[in-house]
C-alpha cells in the first residue's frame, strides 16, 4: 500500500534508525518534539509513523528531519534496520 514516488526520502520505512541514535537522556524530549512535528498526540499513532506503517506527508518528513538535526542526528534517519 506504500507508494515509492519519493525515492530521495525513504520515509515509507519509518524512522527507527534515527530514533535509535538518540541519547537516552534525550528520548523523552525528542519524542514530544516528534509528536509535534508529526501533528499527533498519542503513542499508537507515533508507533505507526515510527515503524513506517503510516505514510508521512513530505512536510511531516521535513519536520522529523529538523527534530533529529536539533539532537545532532543527520545521517541514517530513515529505515528500521
Amino acid at each position: 500500500m506504500h507508494c515509492n514516488h519519493n525515492s530521495n526520502i525513504n520515509m515509507q520505512d519509518g524512522f527507527v534508525n534515527g530514533f535509535g541514535q538518540l541519547r537516552v537522556k534525550d528520548v523523552k524530549a525528542a519524542t514530544l518534539d516528534l509528536w509535534k512535528a508529526l501533528g499527533i498526540n498519542n503513542r499508537a499513532t507515533f508507533r505507526l509513523y515510527l515503524k513506517g506503517l503510516r505514510e508521512m506527508r513530505v512536510s511531516q518528513a521535513e519536520n522529523v528531519k529538523a527534530v533529529f538535526k536539533a539532537y545532532g542526528i543527520t545521517k541514517n534517519i530513515w529505515g528500521n534496520e
